[in-house]
């Protein structure tokens, strides 16, 4: 596989309203299938055109072993979702799909099984026993399912190749994109697929299972991947991310940076407080925990109609808090992305939010002024105790104090689209929780240790470093992680 720079994000729209829009399940006879009628588009991530989605279906196995008809390094997943788009140049799929090359763009996502049902796919499941049965006829609104939060996770990551249709008449239109973050699923929501018939063979109706093409010969093509692969190679050291990644991360206002001293920056009076909304109300978002072979994130999921918004200390708009995650070192001595006048600490804390004015992360990240990230210094000392884990615990107390520059994104494609706020006050980790952080692994072997997972700093340039204090003084806060650390320490990529 080779790294492609080009492989930009994707922007998937309208699939935050997907509920919004006619959705019909059907039983084909051989997959699930639902129909989209509404406005819903992608395009970037390495696509020629813009491509409109038109359905999309599934393939499973008759148990947890087999079902993807896509493979990882031999291994299949117990379901795949294939999403089908076409180009718009060519009016309909049914035109697109015969052009060979860039007729249709699909999107696949390899399901896992998991202890629990997830909720996202409740209307769905619900809705399969009503199309039990082989009949194209009749179709199913479903319309409380929400697309979006189906496939929702890290849609950056992905293998690209060009290939066909995995069913007859196996058109070589296809340009496929296979996500690497997988969505779970229960053994009863699979167990809801398996129970689906197939047309009768010989008057005998029979379950529709293992409806997956097996793997085909790659027969020279290349297979491209929108993200440095978790073992470190030489081109994809940060040293030759602008040589061999992307070029942007050679661009002049990089991230992160050395914070010098207060008499070489510019103190700023309309840098204000900061108003952080709902983000200690446990009951206003949930936080779904993964290790992506670079860093442990925590993805922010809101319901009742919160939002964990940043507001205030001089910010263009309203920002929505999306994820937060961690860099830390193998050592006390190093781990931090951002320094203070050359001083690293052992781990730093981001927390990652997007510009409401725009259309949604994956836009955001791409444009200027689209993200805004907090940062937080993260220093060894006693250990102290907290009740309860919410994102209000991370951030100390006091957030008064902070520095403030125009940044980029810490991985490639590195965009310039970061205002980066990195607070005085420091957050308190003892020594065990730290550990924690440093037995993560980074390779799906569990072999290679996850250290060291920050970018050297940057040149300043001609930027300049504002703050909004004075003084030398240094608040810290308390923070137990091991909540955190105990949860994600049985993963690996995800």
């Amino acid at each position: 596989m080779e790294l492609d720079v080009n492989l930009k994000p994707m922007k998937i729209s309208g699939l935050e309203r997907t509920k919004n829009y006619r959705l019909e399940l059907f039983n084909n006879g051989h997959s699930a299938q639902v129909n989209v009628d509404g406005d819903v588009y992608v395009e970037g991530g390495g696509l020629p055109n813009r491509f409109q989605t038109a359905q999309f279906h599934f393939h499973w196995g008759r148990d947890d072993n087999t079902g993807s008809e896509h493979l990882y390094s031999g291994g299949s997943f117990p379901l795949e979702l294939h999403v089908v788009n076409y180009n718009v140049k060519y009016g309909n799929s049914s035109n697109a799909m015969t052009k060979v090359g860039d007729g249709l763009a699909v999107l696949g996502f390899w399901f896992e099984r998991s202890d629990s049902d997830n909720p996202v796919l409740t209307p769905l499941i619900k809705k399969l026993s009503s199309v039990q049965n082989a009949d194209p006829s009749t179709k199913v609104p479903v319309s409380d399912l929400d697309l979006g939060k189906v496939i929702s996770g890290n849609l950056d990551r992905f293998y690209r190749y060009s290939g066909s249709l995995t069913t007859p008449p196996c058109y070589e239109s296809v340009i496929w994109s296979v996500f690497q973050t997988k969505i779970p699923i229960s053994s009863s929501q699979l167990t809801a697929f398996r129970r689906l018939k197939k047309v009768p063979h010989g008057g005998k109706t029979t379950a529709l299972v293992d409806n997956y093409r097996p793997p085909k010969t790659i027969n020279g093509r290349k297979i491209s991947i929108s993200f440095p692969s978790g073992v470190a190679t030489v081109s994809a050291r940060p040293a030759n991310w602008a040589a061999n990644v992307n070029s942007q991360c050679g661009g002049s206002s990089q991230s992160p940076i050395d914070i010098p001293a207060l008499s070489s920056t510019t103190y700023d009076s309309s840098l204000g407080l900061f108003t952080l909304s709902s983000f200690g109300d446990t009951s206003a978002y949930s936080l779904d925990l993964s290790n992506n072979g670079h860093t442990v994130t925590a993805t922010v999921s809101t319901s009742g109609g919160s939002n964990l918004d940043v507001t205030g200390g001089g910010l263009p708009a309203t920002y929505r808090a999306a994820q937060f995650h961690f860099h830390w070192g193998a050592s006390a001595s190093v781990g931090s992305e951002h320094t203070k006048q050359g001083t690293s600490y052992p781990a730093e804390l981001h927390i990652v939010c997007w510009n409401t004015n725009m259309d949604n992360l994956s836009y955001a990240l791409t444009q200027p002024e689209g993200l805004a990230v907090l940062g937080f210094f993260m220093e060894v000392h006693d250990t102290y105790t907290l009740s309860t884990f919410d994102i209000q615990s991370l951030v100390p107390p006091d957030i008064s104090k902070y520095y403030r520059y125009p940044g980029s994104l810490t991985t490639p494609g590195c965009d310039e689209s970061v205002i980066w706020t990195v607070f005085q006050s420091t957050i308190t980790v003892s020594t065990a929780q730290m550990n924690k952080f440093r037995g993560m692994k980074s390779d799906t072997g569990g072999s290679t240790p996850l250290v060291n997972n920050y970018r050297p700093v940057q040149s300043l340039g001609s930027r300049i470093v504002k703050q909004n204090f004075s003084g030398q003084s240094v608040n810290h806060a308390s923070i137990i992680l091991t909540l955190v650390c105990a949860a994600v320490y049985q993963y690996i990529i995800r």
